[in-house]
């Protein structure tokens, strides 16, 4: 970034609303870094179990659906029963909202234009560096 500055070079990190939307990242990531059990934790509706079931449920109405008939409809009323129950369940864990999806969201509602564009994307460089370590 010297070498792009000594040439004329606009270099984000010297802008104020990029600086800015770092330090909203870096906030969230701080959060992250502090939990000892991650996805669990912050991220509930991601849970393995719940997540993975309900997929399988959404899989099979599709299926059963490509055959059309009346027990298929049957069926398919059930799968998305059973889909709803998972979504209760995911919709209970998240009562109340984790700090991070606190943060995050109001982050997002809070700023406008550049610097929530700043503020996505230093995130998502963030993440990926830590899902890499």
């Amino acid at each position: 970034s010297e070498i792009a500055r000594q040439i004329g070079i606009r270099v984000d990190e010297d802008d104020p609303e990029c600086c800015a939307g770092h330090q909203l990242a870096e906030n969230i990531m701080n959060e992250i870094r502090s939990s000892s059990s991650l996805k669990d934790e912050l991220l509930p509706l991601q849970s393995q179990a719940l997540w993975h079931e309900w997929s399988k449920y959404n899989k099979e109405r599709h299926r059963r659906l490509q055959k059309r008939d009346k027990k298929t409809t049957k069926y398919a009323r059930e799968m998305d029963d059973k889909k709803e129950e998972i979504r209760m369940l995911q919709l209970l864990k998240t009562d109340p909202p984790t700090l991070v999806m606190k943060l995050f969201l109001s982050y997002l509602l809070q700023h406008k234009g550049i610097m929530k564009v700043y503020f996505l994307q230093w995130l998502k460089f963030m993440l990926d560096e830590r899902s890499q370590q």
